[in-house]
């Protein structure tokens, strides 16, 4: 059973059904990583790892100058990872550890250094990274697990559209979208119409991708069609509801400072003996956020598992969109 705390979730769980049935057309799911996760696809850590992994299984492709610069880089990026305590050799030392063991080794990380490793790999070899990129979302896409999108898709099917800043395919894949019901946002491709928004690009068009330091530098500071596409989006898109997204974006943050739009965040808490920690992490998240200027609506809920955001988006699909039973007075 899920359940929804405290009181004030409560309440912004009825308001966010209420936007559902009266607003509808200015509403828009935004989903991030934690959604692909669930369908079997990596999340920012799984990511930048695998590729980490791939230029090491093919260093002997780089030239003698890549070569040393690419060790330079995992020295350092090997005493970040360890605080001063520096494996002999970072990538056996990965390799003896199980997945779950080797993400614990990456959570001295802080979420901005993900696009930094990226834009180093990719300034040291930019061909080696994105055939590492795309081989890892090829493998997975293979494995792709659609019970998560299917859901999803039905709110698809109330005229409610999605907004990514995931790059895989597996959404269009799973409810069979057409390229004309697409847009590209990084790559000034956009239609307001459209039912899918890729904002940091697709897999298969690695010039759409927003992943690397200088990319988010490119698009968010630079580029005249992306900034004209955040105004467009958050005028025709008063309700925001974030799925699987974890608001750590600060390019992202800032778009939404001192708007009107109501931005409704579901986040999930595993249910645990020692929850109280974790609860109080969210809610400082949330307050940070409320300081900033963004006007946030939580809804946070608990189970033992990530499955029960299956039972969150039922839940919110039959109080929204059930059909009303009308009753007719006998004659």
């Amino acid at each position: 059973m899920v359940k929804l705390y405290p009181y004030e979730e409560r309440k912004n769980f009825k308001l966010l059904i209420q936007c559902l049935k009266k607003y509808k057309d200015n509403c828009i799911f935004w989903i991030g990583a934690g959604i692909s996760k669930i369908a079997g696809y990596p999340s920012w850590k799984e990511l930048v790892l695998e590729v980490l992994l791939f230029f090491e299984e093919n260093k002997h492709t780089l030239s003698f100058e890549k070569m040393m610069e690419f060790k330079q880089r995992l020295y350092l990026l090997n005493k970040k990872l360890k605080k001063g305590k520096i494996f002999a050799d970072l990538f056996q030392e990965l390799k003896r550890k199980s997945s779950y063991e080797v993400l614990e080794i990456f959570k001295t990380l802080d979420f901005k250094d993900f696009p930094d490793i990226l834009q180093w790999l990719k300034y040291i070899d930019n061909h080696l990274y994105i055939k590492g990129v795309q081989q890892l979302f090829k493998d997975k896409e293979k494995q792709q697990k659609n019970e998560i999108y299917l859901k999803i898709g039905k709110f698809l099917s109330k005229g409610i559209p999605v907004i990514t800043t995931n790059i895989d395919k597996g959404l269009e894949i799973a409810l069979s979208i057409s390229e004309d019901e697409i847009s590209i946002v990084s790559l000034g491709r956009y239609n307001l119409n459209s039912k899918i928004f890729y904002l940091h690009g697709r897999i298969d068009e690695p010039k759409s991708w927003i992943l690397s330091e200088q990319e988010y530098g490119e698009r968010y500071a630079n580029s005249k069609e992306f900034l004209n596409f955040w105004e467009e989006f958050l005028e025709r898109f008063k309700i925001i509801i974030f799925l699987g997204y974890g608001l750590k974006e600060r390019d992202i943050q800032r778009k939404f400072y001192n708007r009107d739009n109501l931005f409704f965040w579901i986040e999930r808490i595993l249910e645990q003996n020692e929850e109280d920690k974790e609860e109080e992490e969210i809610n400082r998240t949330v307050t940070n956020l409320e300081i900033n200027g963004i006007n946030i609506y939580p809804i946070i809920y608990k189970d033992k598992n990530e499955n029960s955001i299956f039972e969150v988006l039922d839940n919110i699909y039959q109080n929204a969109f059930r059909p009303t039973i009308q009753f007719t007075k006998e004659e």
